[in-house]
């Protein structure tokens, strides 16, 4: 049985710290984007609750 392979046929793998430098900045990049969420998150509820203290009671 053959294996199908998504790497071309004449192309090196990775070597293992290549791979784990690329792990790495994928995971900066996901907690790059998820930091700018909870940042605009923030941001968000602030401005919710600036408006909210300014309604006559």
């Amino acid at each position: 049985m053959t294996e199908l392979s998504s790497v071309a046929p004449n192309a090196d793998p990775l070597s293992h710290d290549a791979m784990l430098a690329l792990r790495r900045v994928v995971m900066v990049a996901w907690l790059a984007i998820a930091l700018g969420f909870a940042m605009e998150a923030l941001t968000l509820a602030g401005r919710l609750a600036a408006v909210l203290t300014r309604l006559p009671p």
